[in-house]
């Protein structure tokens, strides 16, 4: 029996139209793949935007005055929501503008609130009086004991100080900070990741 072998060439249109196919198909999926990584990668950046600009940002500590609570190179998520304007709570520790009082423009600082509008404070022999009560404080580390005369405060006022109390420079040297100038209060630390958590 004999062999038959067919030495003609093959199609080479139908090989190209299959080849074309094959590379545009393959184009098509890099492409799909991109778009949508790029499409993640958007709504990623805006969701950010929308929660820089409407409820959280982050804030980096840069000095020694809140110790042992905070310390330098702590990165902490700030809850800056309108809606808490006018709750803020004693022992809350938030960021705000320098009072233009204070003498440090421009600057952002971080204290915890002593005392809410309308209250008395004071400061004797290292104890803070609230009222004429002393105020529990068990994150403060020793410090020296000091003394602060008694002031009021008025409407939107709020008295801040530093738990670092040897090493802050707060409402005992500047006087009351006002509502408009607190810009939020901490949620939790990001950073360094051994302390990682809620911060009070």
């Amino acid at each position: 029996m004999a062999l038959e072998i067919d030495f003609r060439k093959p199609d080479s249109s139908s090989s190209s139209r299959f080849s074309l196919r094959t590379r545009d198909e393959r184009y098509k999926k890099r492409e799909a793949k991109v778009l949508l990584e790029g499409g993640i990668l958007i709504v990623a950046l805006v969701f950010g935007l929308i929660l820089r600009l409407y409820a959280y940002e982050g804030a980096l500590i840069t000095s020694r005055s809140m110790a042992p609570t905070l310390s330098r190179g702590d990165y902490l998520l700030i809850d800056h929501r309108a809606a808490l304007r006018g709750t803020w709570k004693r022992g809350e520790i938030v960021f705000f503008n320098a009072p233009a009082s204070w003498g440090l423009e421009k600057q952002t600082l971080v204290k915890r609130i002593i005392a809410l509008p309308g209250e008395t404070v004071a400061v004797f022999n290292g104890v803070v009086l609230v009222n004429g009560q002393p105020l529990k404080e068990p994150y403060l580390k020793p410090h020296d004991a000091d003394d602060f005369f008694p002031i009021r405060l008025g409407q939107n006022e709020y008295f801040v100080m530093g738990d670092n109390r040897d090493f802050s420079e707060d409402s005992r040297d500047f006087g009351p900070i006002s509502e408009k100038e607190i810009r939020g209060r901490i949620v939790t630390r990001l950073w360094p990741i051994s302390v990682i958590g809620t911060v009070s």
